[in-house]
């Protein structure tokens, strides 16, 4: 018998002669930890016997097995093995290792085999071995279950986190106050129809990230590097950037830009506008940033224009594509700013103030969202507007803290949001 099954028989042996050593190894194994396919059939047995009975029993798991099954049981509880009930825990190990050495054999062969097919997207290819891997690094170990004592400790270092100033701030006092600070692993959607100023607010808020010296991962479906970077020097530095554009900036002028491109050099911000924007090119890029940077926030410009796998419809590609940004931020331990799309159904209404409901495929986004912000620019819709230059932010959803209204400063040709005397509507 290979030295790997003969770990596994011992384990089942000490299983059934210990309580201790049973609850020890039902909490931290499955069925599909162990090679023998003969281990892993009695093992699930032993599953379900626990879950009904609480014990493992020859009594117990018997209706659970076939003849052969349980002739092969019989022959391995009257074996001398002799483990000690502390020996049990070196076993659980060595179940989990000499497992996830044989799965990660097998995704080596599986990736050299999609390698040589070269009809597979490299892409597609590259995701795979790293969902493979991840999973493995995961299930690699034991399990880790922690009691309520723990969990309160744990609990209570994160509420104190958060008491002196834990998560990123947003630059922007009186929203902040209502929607909290950028807190790790969250998903904040920014929203509007065209024109409201998403992606110049998720600029303006990542640009104050970095001011404080947090490295910024940005990825941008819509806009290139060099758009991007002189809307950072136009809000600085309160600069026209028409102006060069149309090929009438004054020398005052480029010489103010290069001033700000000197200071813009020093921002720890990363772009990434390299089509085509795939969820599977965030993940890979994110993760080499956060290990080689140290990235704080991630941007998303936006969420309408990332590609995945083909789906039977739109909204589960969306779906899919809204989930794997959840899993990443969660895996990387980082907050996420998406910008979405609003439908066209704000336009049919008489108040043009978006809603929740009004998310583009929203189902997905506004489930995994864990704050929502709307953008509503009213002189957009009418220019007499009694409130010009001024941009109401609805915090729609928070999950963990406050809803409502603030309105900030917006100054278009300076690609600016501002503090807004009057915060309220």
């Amino acid at each position: 018998m290979p030295r790997e099954h003969e770990h596994e028989r011992i384990l089942i042996f000490a299983a059934f002669q210990n309580h201790e050593s049973a609850a020890r190894a039902i909490a931290e194994l499955s069925a599909d930890h162990f090679l023998s396919g003969r281990h892993a059939e009695i093992w699930e047995a032993c599953l379900q016997a626990w879950e009904r009975r609480g014990a493992l029993e020859r009594a117990t798991v018997r209706p659970f097995l076939d003849a052969a099954a349980l002739r092969y049981l019989d022959e391995l509880l009257i074996d001398d093995l002799s483990p000690t009930t502390f020996a049990i825990d070196d076993y659980i190990e060595e179940v989990h290792e000499v497992s996830a050495r044989a799965r990660l054999q097998d995704a080596f062969s599986s990736g050299m085999a999609a390698l040589a097919d070269r009809t597979t997207p490299i892409d597609r290819v590259v995701e795979t071995a790293e969902c493979t891997m991840r999973r493995l690094r995961y299930n690699a170990g034991s399990s880790r279950v922690s009691d309520a004592a723990t969990t309160a400790a744990a609990t209570a270092a994160y509420v104190d986190s958060m008491q002196e100033g834990g998560g990123l701030e947003i630059g922007f006092p009186a929203l902040q106050a209502v929607m909290g600070r950028l807190q790790k692993a969250a998903v904040i959607v920014v929203a509007g129809r065209p024109s409201m100023g998403k992606t110049t607010f998720a600029m303006n808020v990542a640009a104050n990230v970095a001011k404080s010296g947090n490295g910024v991962l940005i990825f941008s479906a819509e806009m290139s590097q060099e758009q991007l970077s002189l809307g950072w020097c136009a809000r600085n530095g309160k600069i026209d950037t028409s102006t060069f554009r149309e090929g009438t900036a004054t020398s005052e002028q480029y010489d103010a830009l290069h001033a700000q491109l000197s200071q813009y050099r020093k921002q720890p911000i990363y772009l990434c506008d390299k089509p085509p924007v795939t969820l599977a090119s965030i993940r890979r890029t994110a993760r080499e940033m956060k290990a080689t940077n140290d990235i704080r926030l991630i941007v998303v410009d936006y969420i309408g224009l990332i590609e995945c796998d083909r789906q039977e419809n739109r909204q589960q590609e969306v779906a899919t594509i809204s989930r794997g940004l959840k899993s990443l931020v969660m895996e990387l331990g980082v907050p996420i700013i998406v910008v979405s799309q609003l439908n066209r159904a704000v336009e049919q209404r008489e108040s043009k103030r978006p809603l929740l409901s009004d998310l583009r495929e929203s189902g997905a986004i506004e489930q995994d969202a864990d704050v929502v912000l709307l953008l509503y620019r009213d002189e957009y819709y009418k220019p007499d507007t009694n409130e010009p230059g001024v941009a109401e932010v609805r915090v729609a959803k928070n999950r963990n803290g406050a809803v409502g209204v603030e309105k900030l400063g917006f100054v278009g040709e300076h690609n600016e949001f501002s503090e807004h005397v009057e915060m309220r509507w």
